[in-house]
């Protein structure tokens, strides 16, 4: 049984394979004037990142990726959940702005961008209660409480985390979020792709290139 599926599995990538199309791609991209270089990383291949020189926080660069795969734009190799600059190659030209967290010219990097803003929004980030008072008790209380709902924000995020990856079973936002969202449940993965969606074969997920 196993060993079909794995056969099934070889000839469905045999099939993605054959129709990937390479593509180049022009991505402008503006930063912090500080900052002076930034990574481009294909599909979370951080072996094979490319480093690109920012000149008064602004760079302009072509890379030769196929359609549709993912391209993070990071000053550094570690990907955190919570990155939003990243850009589906789905265009020719690609125009990001990296402080304000905004991306042109492409249709589904836009999409994929406002999705992780919104989870990001709904999470608990740097939230937290003041208190400048020496009461321990009043402290204690303080604390419980921030961590209650810290607690409800976390599964608030989750929540929408998993009804964005069923809402767009037809496009390529699930593989992003099932790479970066470590906590998403088994049980709740393993019903989402019950009718193997195409996202599933993404090379951010298989490990392997088209």
């Amino acid at each position: 049984m196993k060993n079909s599926f794995i056969l099934s599995l070889a000839l469905a990538w045999t099939t993605l394979t054959a129709c990937a199309k390479a593509i180049d791609v022009t991505i402008e991209g503006t930063h912090y004037d500080y900052v002076e270089e930034v990574y481009l990383i294909v599909n979370e291949d951080t072996a094979h990142a490319q480093l690109v020189p920012l000149k008064d926080g602004h760079f302009k660069t072509t890379i030769r990726v196929n359609r549709n795969d993912f391209i993070r734009i990071s000053r550094s190799k570690y990907l955190d959940k919570e990155t939003r600059n990243v850009v589906i190659a789905d265009s020719k030209s690609i125009t990001v702005n990296l402080y304000m967290g905004t991306v042109e010219g492409s249709e589904q990097s836009k999409l994929l961008n406002d999705c992780l803003l919104e989870i990001e929004r709904s999470g608990p980030g740097t939230f937290h209660i003041d208190y400048f008072g020496d009461d321990p008790a009043v402290w204690e209380k303080i604390r419980a409480d921030e961590q209650a709902t810290r607690k409800r924000m976390e599964m608030h995020q989750q929540e929408i985390i998993r009804q964005k990856i069923i809402d767009n079973a037809d496009n390529l936002i699930p593989a992003w979020l099932v790479r970066t969202q470590t906590d998403i449940p088994a049980a709740f993965l393993s019903t989402a792709t019950k009718s193997k969606p195409k996202w599933m074969k993404h090379p951010i997920l298989t490990g392997k290139k088209k």
